[in-house]
């Protein structure tokens, strides 16, 4: 989940998958996808709970 404030001072979350590929124990590639029609609001003491869950 990545949280941040919008512009209007909102504070929102949308849903993301991060997917890592370590070789030689270093990260060699990071590929992020972002359901950005997803945006929901957080609630007003800063809970982040997907909808419906």
């Amino acid at each position: 989940m990545m949280m941040g404030t919008t512009k209007d001072g909102v504070n929102a979350a949308w849903a993301i998958c991060a997917m890592i590929r370590i070789e030689g124990q270093l990260i060699s590639r990071i590929d992020e996808y972002i359901d950005r029609a997803g945006k929901f609001d957080l609630a007003v003491n800063g809970e982040a709970r997907t909808p419906g869950l």
